[in-house]
């Protein structure tokens, strides 16, 4: 009996073992939903209020200030990892000039934040030592605001956020949220076309849109700076 009594405990031990090993595993491939009380997950605590981003695929959150002044923050998954990443300003629209300030980086393996290389006529190229699998990029847009001549109040942000490449190569599905208590609606297009459509929901604190890697790439917010 006692033997019998000895093994039951080994198996368990053993099974525990196994169960804390394949956990650990997930929480190296950059699962944003580490164990309490794992040491990893107080170095990535910064990761773990992050919205819900596709495991291979972005979010994108800006925040617009009734200035035009447009504070980003992007989280990029990837389940391949991610070798490096080629930050770029995208095409403006007429009569804008966008400008990045204050970028910076965090990574999934919990270092510190550490700034990133302007972004100007040249795009900014990050390269990592090891693949990571997720990766948080904040930073500060502005010049990307057109005033309307015609409707007193009314106003364009276009672009809300920076052209961000992973090296895994095709882009995933991205979420596009843009909050303020001046944003109306949103509207999608192609980055080379002009047209624009209707799209998005609005939510809580702004819109929101959801975007398949193959559908369009251009968002555009439509403000009320009112009287």
């Amino acid at each position: 009996m006692r033997q019998e009594a000895l093994i039951l405990v080994g198996s368990v031990a053993l099974l525990s073992t196994i169960y804390l090993w394949a956990d650990r595993a997930t929480v190296d491939v950059g699962d944003l939903h580490r164990a309490p009380g794992d040491p990893a997950s107080e170095r990535v605590a910064v990761l773990r209020d992050a919205p819900p981003v596709p495991r291979n695929g972005s979010y994108v959150r800006s925040g617009i200030d009734a200035d035009g002044t447009i504070h980003v923050t992007q989280w990029i998954r990837s389940r391949r990892g991610i070798h490096g990443l080629t930050i770029a300003l995208p095409i403006a629209s007429s009569g804008t000039s966008p400008a990045a300030s204050d970028l910076r980086l965090v990574d999934g393996t919990g270092g510190d934040q550490r700034p990133v290389g302007p972004v100007g006529s040249s795009p900014a190229v990050v390269s990592f030592l090891v693949p990571v699998h997720v990766v948080r990029l904040s930073y500060v847009l502005t010049g990307t605001v057109t005033v309307s001549p015609s409707a007193p109040g009314r106003a364009l942000a276009d672009p809300v956020s920076l052209e961000v490449d992973p090296s895994t190569g095709a882009r995933g599905p991205r979420t596009v949220e843009v909050t303020g208590t001046h944003v109306l609606n949103l509207a999608c297009g192609s980055e080379a076309g002009t047209e624009l459509e209707p799209c998005g929901r609005p939510g809580s604190d702004g819109w929101s849109t959801t975007l398949r890697a193959t559908e369009h790439d251009r968002v555009v917010a439509q403000l009320d700076f009112g009287p």
